[in-house]
C-alpha cells in the first residue's frame, strides 16, 4: 500500500508548530520501517516561518516525505482527511480547533498537544500530548500507525466524542446555558 499519511492543517504560524512537525518526522522516518510521510497545509499567515520551515525541510533532507500546501480550496482539504492515516496538531495555543474535529469526523485518529482549548474540544477522543517533544511525539505517532487495536480504540472514543457536536445536543447546551443565566 501507500505510505503512512500525517496530516495538519492550520494556517503557518509559529504557535501551530510546523517546524516542530518537521523535526519530528526527522525521527519518525528513523523509527518506522515502513516509508511515512506528512502533509502540512494551510494558508500563509507568516511568510518569514513558511520560508523557515520549507528550509528545515530541505536541511533534513525530507523533501520527499513532507509534503507542503498553502491554501486549498474545501474539496481539496477534504481529500487530505480522505487520504490521512493520523491527525497531528502541535499547536501551542488554540481555540476550538476545526482541524481536529473534522479529522474526527472523516475517522481519522487524532493526537494533540494538550494547549489551550484542544482537551475540551477532544473530549476523551484522540490522543493528548503532554510535550512537543521530537521524540516522544514520534514515538506516538508510530504506536499509533503500528497498533490497529489501539487506532480502533481512539477512533470509536472519538465518534462518542462528536455526537455533542450535532445539532441537537448544541441546541440542548444552549437551552441549558441560557437557563442558567436566567434568560
Amino acid at each position: 500500500g501507500s505510505a503512512p499519511t500525517l496530516l495538519f492543517i492550520g494556517r503557518w504560524s509559529e504557535h501551530k508548530g510546523q517546524l516542530e512537525l518537521v523535526r519530528m518526522m526527522n525521527v519518525l522516518r528513523e523509527l518506522s520501517r515502513e516509508p511515512v510521510r506528512l502533509i502540512v497545509a494551510g494558508s500563509v499567515a507568516s511568510p518569514s516561518y513558511f520560508k523557515q520551515v520549507n528550509a528545515e525541510i530541505r536541511n533534513l533532507r525530507l523533501e520527499d516525505k513532507v509534503l507542503v500546501f498553502e491554501t486549498l480550496a474545501d474539496e481539496d482539504v477534504y481529500a487530505l482527511y480522505r487520504i490521512a492515516d493520523l491527525y497531528i496538531s502541535l499547536s501551542q495555543h488554540e481555540g476550538f480547533g476545526m482541524p481536529l474535529v473534522e479529522a474526527m469526523a472523516f475517522d481519522i485518529p487524532v493526537i494533540a498537544f494538550a494547549a489551550g482549548a484542544i482537551p475540551s474540544t477532544l473530549g476523551t477522543g484522540g490522543l493528548l500530548l503532554k510535550t512537543r517533544d521530537s521524540e516522544y511525539v514520534a514515538a506516538s505517532a508510530h504506536l499509533i500507525l503500528q497498533e490497529p487495536w489501539l487506532r480502533t480504540q481512539i477512533v470509536h472514543a472519538q465518534r462518542r466524542e462528536l455526537q455533542r457536536f450535532e445539532r441537537k445536543a448544541l441546541i440542548t447546551s444552549l437551552q441549558t446555558f441560557l437557563c442558567e443565566l436566567g434568560l
